[in-house]
């Protein structure tokens, strides 16, 4: 997965002005690296009614939830989201 696509590359950006955009193009290099997810991924961030601030707000809130150690136990939050 390219550097910029990757969750702490994201979580790094705060409330940048383009993060919608950032956004956008990490779901796009996620599609591209699989295939299989190609038009499957909502990329709306960029238009998003939310102001940066609130979307980074979002995705600190994100990044809090814990996954567990053991994968027989860790849920997979994100894709529910």
């Amino acid at each position: 997965m390219p550097r910029e696509a990757r969750w702490d590359a994201l979580l790094a950006l705060g409330s940048q002005p383009d993060l919608g955009v950032q956004l956008d193009r990490a779901l796009d290099l996620v599609e591209k690296g699989n295939p299989s997810l190609k038009g499957v991924l909502p990329k709306v961030y960029a238009r998003a009614a939310m102001s940066p601030e609130t979307l980074g707000k979002l995705v600190s809130t994100v990044a809090r939830i814990g996954f567990g150690e053991d994968p027989d136990v860790a849920r997979d939050v994100l894709g529910r989201v």
